[in-house]
Protein backbone atom coordinates (compact mmCIF):
# COMPACT_ATOMS: atom_id res chain seq x y z
CA UNK A 1 0.00 0.00 0.00
CA UNK A 2 0.95 3.65 -0.16
CA UNK A 3 2.18 5.47 2.94
CA UNK A 4 2.42 9.21 3.34
CA UNK A 5 4.89 10.36 5.95
CA UNK A 6 7.04 13.35 6.70
CA UNK A 7 10.72 13.77 5.94
CA UNK A 8 13.09 11.65 8.07
CA UNK A 9 10.31 9.39 9.37
CA UNK A 10 10.26 5.60 9.41
CA UNK A 11 7.70 3.65 7.47
CA UNK A 12 5.65 1.25 9.59
CA UNK A 13 6.99 -2.31 9.78
CA UNK A 14 5.63 -4.70 7.17
CA UNK A 15 5.59 -8.41 8.09
CA UNK A 16 5.41 -11.31 5.64
CA UNK A 17 4.80 -14.95 6.57
CA UNK A 18 6.57 -17.62 4.56
CA UNK A 19 6.92 -21.38 4.51
CA UNK A 20 9.61 -23.47 2.85
CA UNK A 21 8.58 -25.93 0.16
CA UNK A 22 8.99 -29.63 1.01
CA UNK A 23 12.31 -31.07 -0.10
CA UNK A 24 14.16 -27.74 0.00
CA UNK A 25 17.29 -27.51 2.13
CA UNK A 26 20.25 -25.18 2.50
CA UNK A 27 20.46 -21.40 2.75
CA UNK A 28 17.51 -19.39 1.45
CA UNK A 29 17.86 -15.65 0.91
CA UNK A 30 14.90 -13.29 0.80
CA UNK A 31 15.35 -9.76 -0.55
CA UNK A 32 13.18 -6.73 0.16
CA UNK A 33 13.28 -3.28 -1.37
CA UNK A 34 11.65 0.12 -1.00
CA UNK A 35 10.83 2.69 -3.63
CA UNK A 36 9.13 6.07 -3.74
CA UNK A 37 7.67 8.29 -6.42
CA UNK A 38 10.31 10.91 -5.58
CA UNK A 39 13.95 11.27 -6.53
CA UNK A 40 16.14 9.13 -4.22
CA UNK A 41 19.63 10.62 -3.76
CA UNK A 42 21.11 7.29 -2.49
CA UNK A 43 19.73 4.13 -4.14
CA UNK A 44 22.39 1.91 -2.53
CA UNK A 45 20.36 1.55 0.69
CA UNK A 46 16.98 0.76 -0.90
CA UNK A 47 17.39 -3.05 -0.65
CA UNK A 48 18.03 -5.41 2.23
CA UNK A 49 18.16 -9.18 2.49
CA UNK A 50 17.99 -11.87 5.13
CA UNK A 51 19.05 -15.52 4.92
CA UNK A 52 17.75 -18.52 6.82
CA UNK A 53 19.05 -22.07 6.84
CA UNK A 54 16.53 -24.79 6.02
CA UNK A 55 16.51 -28.53 6.41
CA UNK A 56 14.31 -31.17 4.84
CA UNK A 57 15.75 -33.93 7.04
CA UNK A 58 13.78 -35.55 9.81
CA UNK A 59 16.05 -36.89 12.55
CA UNK A 60 15.07 -40.42 13.57
CA UNK A 61 15.83 -42.03 16.92
CA UNK A 62 15.26 -45.55 18.22
CA UNK A 63 15.07 -46.86 21.77
CA UNK A 64 15.39 -50.56 22.55
CA UNK A 65 14.46 -52.13 25.90
CA UNK A 66 14.37 -55.75 27.07
CA UNK A 67 11.52 -57.21 29.11
CA UNK A 68 14.12 -58.80 31.45
CA UNK A 69 17.36 -57.59 32.98
CA UNK A 70 18.88 -61.09 33.05
CA UNK A 71 17.79 -63.69 30.51
CA UNK A 72 17.40 -67.33 31.52
CA UNK A 73 18.78 -69.80 29.01
CA UNK A 74 16.08 -70.95 26.51
CA UNK A 75 13.36 -68.87 28.22
CA UNK A 76 11.45 -66.49 25.91
CA UNK A 77 11.46 -62.74 26.49
CA UNK A 78 10.94 -59.68 24.28
CA UNK A 79 12.62 -56.53 23.10
CA UNK A 80 10.53 -53.40 22.56
CA UNK A 81 11.67 -51.05 19.76
CA UNK A 82 10.32 -47.49 19.67
CA UNK A 83 11.22 -45.33 16.66
CA UNK A 84 10.76 -41.58 17.11
CA UNK A 85 10.79 -38.63 14.73
CA UNK A 86 12.69 -35.81 16.44
CA UNK A 87 12.14 -33.40 13.54
CA UNK A 88 12.60 -30.63 12.73
CA UNK A 89 10.24 -31.68 9.91
CA UNK A 90 7.38 -34.16 9.71
CA UNK A 91 7.84 -37.46 7.90
CA UNK A 92 5.44 -37.28 4.96
CA UNK A 93 3.09 -40.06 3.94
CA UNK A 94 4.84 -42.16 1.30
CA UNK A 95 8.31 -41.82 2.83
CA UNK A 96 9.59 -45.23 3.88
CA UNK A 97 10.74 -45.71 7.48
CA UNK A 98 12.71 -48.92 8.14
CA UNK A 99 13.61 -50.41 11.51
CA UNK A 100 16.12 -53.26 11.42
CA UNK A 101 17.02 -55.65 14.21
CA UNK A 102 20.07 -57.92 14.03
CA UNK A 103 19.41 -61.08 16.03
CA UNK A 104 22.92 -62.35 16.85
CA UNK A 105 24.38 -65.82 17.16
CA UNK A 106 23.48 -67.43 20.52
CA UNK A 107 19.99 -65.88 20.32
CA UNK A 108 16.88 -67.15 18.52
CA UNK A 109 13.83 -65.40 17.17
CA UNK A 110 10.75 -67.16 18.63
CA UNK A 111 8.20 -65.46 16.33
CA UNK A 112 8.13 -62.74 13.69
CA UNK A 113 8.38 -59.24 15.23
CA UNK A 114 5.13 -57.26 15.19
CA UNK A 115 3.67 -53.83 15.85
CA UNK A 116 0.56 -51.90 14.79
CA UNK A 117 1.07 -50.57 11.26
CA UNK A 118 4.45 -52.27 10.76
CA UNK A 119 5.23 -54.90 8.12
CA UNK A 120 8.06 -57.15 9.37
CA UNK A 121 10.08 -59.68 7.36
CA UNK A 122 13.41 -61.47 7.45
CA UNK A 123 16.15 -59.97 5.28
CA UNK A 124 16.92 -61.75 3.07
CA UNK A 125 13.61 -63.60 3.03
CA UNK A 126 14.39 -67.35 3.19
CA UNK A 127 12.65 -69.80 0.89
CA UNK A 128 10.16 -72.22 2.37
CA UNK A 129 8.31 -72.30 5.66
CA UNK A 130 9.89 -70.72 8.72
CA UNK A 131 10.27 -72.86 11.82
CA UNK A 132 10.58 -71.14 15.19
CA UNK A 133 12.71 -70.71 17.17
CA UNK A 134 14.87 -69.41 14.32
CA UNK A 135 18.56 -69.42 15.32
CA UNK A 136 20.62 -66.27 14.82
CA UNK A 137 22.27 -64.59 13.18
CA UNK A 138 19.05 -63.34 11.55
CA UNK A 139 18.17 -59.86 10.29
CA UNK A 140 14.63 -58.50 10.52
CA UNK A 141 13.32 -55.36 8.78
CA UNK A 142 10.06 -53.67 9.75
CA UNK A 143 8.71 -50.96 7.42
CA UNK A 144 5.90 -48.44 7.10
CA UNK A 145 5.17 -45.36 5.02
CA UNK A 146 2.24 -43.62 6.67
CA UNK A 147 4.09 -40.48 7.86
CA UNK A 148 4.26 -38.92 11.32
CA UNK A 149 4.53 -35.47 12.90
CA UNK A 150 7.28 -34.14 15.12
CA UNK A 151 8.12 -34.96 17.82
CA UNK A 152 6.23 -38.24 17.77
CA UNK A 153 6.68 -41.98 18.25
CA UNK A 154 5.63 -44.72 15.87
CA UNK A 155 3.86 -47.76 17.35
CA UNK A 156 6.10 -50.09 19.37
CA UNK A 157 7.64 -53.11 17.64
CA UNK A 158 7.86 -56.27 19.76
CA UNK A 159 10.71 -58.70 19.03
CA UNK A 160 10.24 -62.15 20.68
CA UNK A 161 13.55 -63.91 21.38
CA UNK A 162 15.38 -66.35 23.65
CA UNK A 163 19.07 -66.88 24.44
CA UNK A 164 20.57 -70.21 23.41
CA UNK A 165 23.99 -69.79 25.05
CA UNK A 166 25.30 -68.34 28.30
CA UNK A 167 27.02 -64.97 28.46
CA UNK A 168 26.33 -61.48 27.22
CA UNK A 169 24.88 -60.90 23.76
CA UNK A 170 24.76 -57.66 21.83
CA UNK A 171 21.53 -57.11 19.90
CA UNK A 172 21.40 -53.97 17.72
CA UNK A 173 18.42 -52.13 16.24
CA UNK A 174 18.60 -49.28 13.72
CA UNK A 175 16.14 -46.85 12.15
CA UNK A 176 16.46 -45.07 8.82
CA UNK A 177 14.20 -42.76 6.86
CA UNK A 178 14.49 -43.29 3.10
CA UNK A 179 13.64 -39.86 1.72
CA UNK A 180 15.08 -36.99 -0.25
CA UNK A 181 18.27 -35.91 1.46
CA UNK A 182 20.66 -37.91 3.58
CA UNK A 183 19.40 -39.30 6.86
CA UNK A 184 21.98 -40.81 9.18
CA UNK A 185 21.11 -44.13 10.78
CA UNK A 186 20.54 -43.84 14.50
CA UNK A 187 21.30 -46.97 16.51
CA UNK A 188 20.62 -48.31 19.96
CA UNK A 189 21.92 -51.54 21.50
Amino acid sequence: GKYTGGAFTNLPAVKFSATVDAGVSGALTNKGSVSADQNDPDGSNDCSQASVSTSSSADQQITKTASVTTATLNTPYTYKLVARNLGPVDVQSGQLITVTDEIPQNMSLTAMPYGAGWSCNLVPQPAGTLTYPLAGPVNVACTRSDGIGTPANWATITVPVLNTALGPTSNTACVVLNSTGAQPTDTKS
